[in-house]
């Protein structure tokens, strides 16, 4: 009898999520920053790159590393502390986008969503090779698919590698959607005994 054939996934993409829970009071915080003038159609973002250092978002801070802690052991199973670097908010207008992109100089990247209407756009996340030859697909799986969509809803943190290709589609309904971002590091990288150098 022949073996029946196997499909393995290697390198599989980790994207992690997670309820905040009630983020009104974070949401009418970010509403009252100063944010950015638009460039073209694009997203507009705080001006401040540093916002989760305010006393205000203590809380949310909190759970953020603590989210990051159990990523990094569950995801990455390691030891390395993992620290929130940069975080800002956006903001995307009707008729705006979030084009595509990725966060350089960061290791896990999260973003939390702060509106509450459910028919904002998604975060859609794509792949970083692009197929030049794509055939006809009867049906999408995770093995033929080059985009994926995670719908949002108001306090869900995702985390993400920071070099996976993300962007937001245009926002088609009146309401504003607003998102909070971060990127981070890890405490012990540049320390001259955890360098890896090759050997030839």
């Amino acid at each position: 009898m022949k073996d029946k054939p196997e499909i393995t996934s290697i390198f599989p993409i980790p994207i992690y999520t997670v309820n905040y829970g009630n983020i009104d009071k974070e949401l009418e915080l970010v509403k009252q920053m100063s944010f950015t003038e638009p460039f073209f159609n694009f997203n507009r973002s705080t001006q401040d790159f540093y916002i989760l250092n305010k006393i205000e978002f203590s809380s949310l801070k909190k759970f953020l590393l603590d989210n990051l802690k159990i990523y990094a052991k569950i995801v990455l199973e390691t030891s390395e502390e993992l620290y929130i670097t940069q975080s800002w908010a956006n903001q995307i207008k009707k008729g705006m986008v979030h084009h595509e992109h990725i966060h350089p100089n960061s290791i896990v990247s999260g973003v939390l969503h702060l509106s509450k209407e459910e028919k904002l756009p998604p975060i859609q996340f794509s792949k970083n090779v692009f197929d030049s030859i794509q055939l006809k697909r009867n049906k999408f799986n995770l093995f033929n698919s080059s985009d994926f969509n995670i719908s949002i809803k108001s306090g869900k943190l995702i985390l993400f590698p920071s070099n996976l290709r993300h962007s937001v589609p245009v926002n088609t309904h009146n309401k504003e959607r607003y998102s909070l971002s971060f990127n981070t590091f890890a405490k012990t990288l540049g320390m001259e005994e955890n360098l890896t150098f090759a050997k030839y």
